[in-house]
């Protein structure tokens, strides 16, 4: 496999410093017989060459449809608006013939069930073969033999062997290993990988984890991480966008994201993440259910779970802001970033949301229950 040679500072092949990824107010919408589900509503950011950008959140908070949409992968009842381009080339745009040409080519993806995602029916070489040979002209006994490296690459031992294996014959383990090596046969630009270790135990999901980390060194690709497990985010992003209930709520590098985050979720997010060194004990749900993408709340749409909601928020709805002096750092929230940081400072300290609104000097009325629009 021959390494990729990406600029140090991303630059991608449309010009100097230019994004290789670049999304802008990308919206889903699915038609349900309850009405219009609002899976995506707007969402932007941008990715450079080897870096690695985690979307995190709950379930239902639109990041694995975000990912699709990318991939062209939704239903086609799915309605897809906003613009999405990959070194240059707008992907909402392209016809159906070009796209395929591109998926497992330029972009691919690690889907989360490898059991699923793999052919029961068919042994994995073949598989692997098969992607080869859809984008590129090569005999079968060279695709077979790069199917070999691949294999050998993402760690499978005796990988000769493993190529007359069928998918139900591997750990689940070597299963996502061999879903990586599928993704990688045609060395993408842009690797999408949703949820990629829900299914492992812990000590495989750290060999799967270092084995992105080493092959993202070598290809120089770009990771879109889809993840609710911020154990992994602090393993592997660069960068981290936060959703909830469609959109994007805070966006920052991890260190920012981890250390000085200023958006109420996603500090019910961090308290809820269990660590080494702490007590279970002492783990905090974030309150109530996400909201329906169907009936969201008005306003903020996080107010009816946010212990520092005012009633005004149920009519205002905020919009992504940068914040002063954290260059890169963005958040959606109605407080003021002073009182945010105050309030993070003692939730980090272990002081409940009672004790933080009173340590911060919170004034405003008592949390309010959002009204359904």
């Amino acid at each position: 496999m021959t390494p990729a040679d990406p600029t140090q500072d991303g630059r991608s092949a449309d010009g100097p410093g230019a994004p290789l990824l670049r999304v802008e107010d990308l919206r889903v919408e699915i038609p349900s017989e309850e009405g219009i589900v609002h899976a995506v509503d707007g969402i932007s950011y941008e990715l450079a060459r080897g870096r690695t950008l985690a979307i995190v959140g709950e379930s239902g908070s639109g990041k694995t449809v975000s990912a699709l949409a990318l991939m062209g992968l939704l239903d086609r009842q799915a309605r897809v608006a906003g613009r999405v381009e990959l070194d240059g080339a707008e992907l909402l745009a392209l016809g159906k013939e070009r796209m395929r040409a591109l998926r497992g080519n330029e972009l691919a993806m690690v889907f989360q069930d490898p059991l699923s995602a793999l052919h029961p029916l068919h042994r994995v070489g073949w598989q692997i073969v098969e992607a080869i040979r859809a984008h590129r002209d090569v005999a079968k006994p060279a695709a077979r033999a790069r199917a070999k490296e691949l294999l050998d690459l993402v760690g499978i031992p005796e990988p000769g062997r493993r190529l007359d294996s069928y998918p139900h014959e591997l750990s689940g383990g070597m299963r996502q290993r061999a879903m990586i090596a599928i993704a990688l046969a045609n060395e993408p630009k842009l690797l999408i990988a949703d949820e990629p270790t829900t299914a492992l135990d812990v000590t495989v999901q750290a060999q799967v984890l270092a084995l992105l980390r080493r092959l993202q060194r070598e290809l120089g690709m770009a990771i879109v991480l889809v993840t609710h497990d911020l154990g992994v985010v602090a393993e592997v992003a660069d960068d981290v966008a936060v959703m909830y209930a469609g959109r994007i709520v805070e966006r920052g590098s991890a260190q920012q994201i981890f250390s000085s985050p200023r958006h109420p979720y996603t500090w019910g997010l961090l308290r809820c993440t269990p660590r080494l060194e702490g007590d279970l004990s002492e783990l905090v749900p974030i309150a109530g259910r996400p909201p329906s993408l169907v009936r969201r709340p008005s306003g903020c749409h996080f107010h009816p779970r946010c212990p520092y909601a005012r009633p005004e928020h149920a009519q205002i709805d905020p919009a992504l802001e940068s914040l002063p002096d954290e260059a890169g750092h963005a958040a959606a929230c109605l407080l003021d970033p002073e009182l945010r940081a105050r309030l993070w400072e003692s939730l980090r300290a272990g002081e409940s949301p009672e004790q933080a609104r009173a340590a911060a000097g919170f004034v405003g009325a008592a949390p309010v229950s959002g009204t359904h629009v």
